[in-house]
């Protein structure tokens, strides 16, 4: 059975032996042949209304609430990326600075080592004591 009642109990329902069927079975009754229970109450459907316009006019806002949010959202992307190209051009500067100073930095000490007669290293060596010289810097 397409209700799930018994076909005794629909017997009994319909030929007057049971004259106070349970609700669940009545509803399950209606419900397998496509009735609702408003129906058989005699309850009258009331049409569905359109919108109002206090709710036509919330969902303008809503939709209008989240257009502003997209475009903050995009603007401040925009503004996240043009930071971080200032942090890499900066990044590269203060790389090639730090380049350029360890380049000159090795140039002089090469220039220093080259010759322990002049520089930084004459004036530790000489201010060592007699005997003891670094074996890198004879001649």
């Amino acid at each position: 059975m397409r209700s799930g009642v018994s076909e005794a109990t629909i017997s009994h329902l319909l030929s007057g032996q049971n004259q106070s069927p349970q609700f669940c079975t009545v509803a399950q009754l209606v419900k397998s042949v496509g009735g609702s229970l408003d129906e058989l109450a005699d309850i009258p459907h009331a049409p569905r209304a359109p919108p109002c316009d206090k709710a036509l006019a919330h969902m303008i806002a809503m939709d209008k609430q989240r257009e502003e949010t997209v475009l903050y959202l995009q603007n401040q992307v925009t503004e996240l990326r043009a930071n971080a190209e200032r942090q890499h051009r900066l990044l590269i500067i203060c790389t090639a600075v730090l380049g350029l100073f360890l380049f000159l930095f090795g140039a002089l000490l090469a220039w220093d080592l080259s010759d322990p007669r002049y520089g930084f290293f004459h004036r530790v060596i000489s201010a060592m004591p007699h005997g003891s010289h670094l074996p890198f810097l004879r001649r």
